[in-house]
């Protein structure tokens, strides 16, 4: 069973982590996926959020430490619900029937993740090691800023992100954000180390690809949204800086849930 899992997990990561290479060169095939045209950052930023869901994945099932799920799985399934109900608003007004496609991909989404949840959740732990107390604050920081973003362009309030969007990926970004602040809440509702490990791989990835295009982004951006860039920047570099430092240089204890 676990077997079988670990090649599931292997592949879907692999498949998020070609489909972040798609979205960051803007390939044609990678763009089919997405719902309308957008700008250049937005497909960045969306390479990067497949690019976090891949290393996470791919990192549990290498060390297979299936205790991780769940914190993913409830991102995954606050995100993919908000798009299917959102999908499903936006079919119904505009009779475009495309977008009954990506509702029930998100429904889908939502039941798969459901499983996750319900299996992971209940694996006993392997390890009492706490979760940093730095990386315990940090994580209350990112869901606090991650729940007020989220709402504000759920809700298409304009000059949030340091590039303009259009309303309907206002609301997807948004619902990406109010997802991430649940995978930081499940580590914060169960503070150790065994489940609060994988959100820095997925930080530390996510930085990754998207500081080069943000910072190359700050000769053009609008003057409006200049603090706004800032601000972006400076968090990217202190969750790398946070995700690098626990990762490689100062690892609590830990013990694979084998």
């Amino acid at each position: 069973m676990r077997t079988a899992g670990r090649g599931l997990l292997m592949v879907t990561g692999l498949i998020c982590c070609l489909l972040a290479v798609g979205y960051f060169w803007q390939a044609d095939w990678a763009l089919a996926t997405w719902p309308w045209p957008d700008g250049r950052l937005t497909y960045m930023f969306i390479a990067s959020m497949w690019a976090a869901v891949g290393a996470a994945l791919l990192w549990i099932a290498l060390a297979e430490a299936w205790g991780h799920l769940a914190a993913g799985g409830l991102n995954l399934l606050v995100t993919m619900g908000g798009f299917t109900l959102y999908f499903g608003l936006l079919a119904r007004q505009t009779d475009e029937g495309g977008l009954w496609g990506y509702a029930l991909f998100g429904g889908l989404a939502v039941a798969a993740n459901l499983l996750i949840i319900g299996w992971s959740h209940r694996l006993n732990m392997t390890t009492t090691t706490p979760l940093p107390r730095l990386v315990y604050y940090s994580y209350i920081l990112f869901v606090i800023v991650l729940l007020l973003i989220g709402l504000g362009l759920i809700g298409q309030r304009p000059n949030i992100m340091p590039w303009p969007l259009r309303p309907e990926t206002s609301v997807l970004v948004g619902l990406i954000f109010f997802g991430n602040a649940f995978y930081f809440i499940y580590a914060l509702l169960r503070p150790y180390w065994e489940y609060g490990r994988a959100q820095l791989w997925s930080f530390l990835v996510y930085d990754l690809v998207l500081i080069g295009p943000l910072v190359a982004h700050w000769p053009n951006v609008r003057q409006d949204l200049s603090l706004n860039l800032f601000v972006y920047i400076v968090v990217l570099l202190y969750s790398g800086a946070l995700a690098a430092y626990y990762l490689f240089w100062h690892r609590p204890a830990y013990t694979s849930d084998r």
